[in-house]
């Protein structure tokens, strides 16, 4: 299992924080001053407009810890099964309403620039650049009103960024960036040996971040290679191929020692 750090920023990042804060989930906290890294529990009270973020004071068990202003801690949550993480810098302590109760000792973090969505990897993953370039065509499914029909709308050639036998990350043109919504399904097509025989895969777009260079980088996690024979098959010829690709990499890297 290999942990990979996601940054999730922007509006998307505006959506977990203030889901997270309405349903005043638990979270870890630990403070950078503590040379023990002893994990606290606190709750999260309010994301407001300015982006920051108010917490009930953590505890250790049931003991308040004082945590001061200036102070930089981590904090760590799960939404919906999804593991994220970040670090704040705590600007004031306040009194807050929770639930009917009045004064509160709670914290306030500064805005975070972004937070780590935490993605655990059971595939081993290779960049695809130079002379292992790879052009794909990609389909975001979507439904078609009024009658709710569901229709395969064409994003052209992407460009594979890296590969691994359960996703891959793409370039798309930001001209279809409203079409990249989380948990969307798609379908894409992608040479593996001979670029004129493309495999196509069912997926589903787990990120979909803008670039400053204008494409948007997308994940997609690929679906269904083990419910059916055909699917083993698939699944078969890209862990072959990723393998093939790490073996060329390792390689390549002795070659230049």
């Amino acid at each position: 299992m290999v942990d990979e750090l996601i940054r999730v920023d922007g509006i998307q990042m505006g959506e977990v924080l203030r889901e997270a804060c309405q349903l005043n989930l638990a979270v870890e906290l630990k403070r950078q001053s503590d040379p023990e890294q002893e994990t606290l529990r606190a709750a999260l009270l309010d994301y407001r407009a300015d982006g920051s973020i108010c917490l009930e004071a953590p505890t250790r068990g049931s003991v308040p810890v004082m945590v001061r202003p200036e102070e930089q801690v981590f904090v760590a949550l799960t939404l919906h099964q999804q593991a994220y993480q970040f670090e704040g810098l705590v600007t004031a302590r306040e009194l807050a309403t929770v639930g009917g109760r009045k004064d509160v000792s709670a914290i306030v973090l500064a805005g975070p620039e972004a937070i780590q969505r935490i993605q655990r990897r059971n595939y081993f993953r290779v960049k695809l650049s130079g002379v292992r370039k790879k052009v794909a065509h990609l389909w975001i499914i979507e439904q078609e009103p009024p009658e709710g029909k569901l229709k395969a709308v064409p994003m052209g050639q992407v460009q594979m960024v890296d590969l691994s036998a359960g996703g891959t990350r793409i370039l798309v043109p930001g001209q279809y960036a409203k079409h990249l919504k989380l948990d969307r399904d798609a379908i894409i097509a992608m040479p593996l040996e001979d670029p004129d025989k493309p495999i196509r895969l069912q997926s589903v777009v787990r990120f979909a971040k803008a670039t400053r260079e204008g494409p948007w980088q997308v994940g997609l996690k690929f679906l269904g290679l083990e419910e059916t024979h055909e699917g083993r098959l698939l699944a078969q010829q890209l862990e072959h191929h990723v393998a093939a690709l790490e073996r060329e990499e390792i390689q390549r890297h002795r070659g230049q020692a």
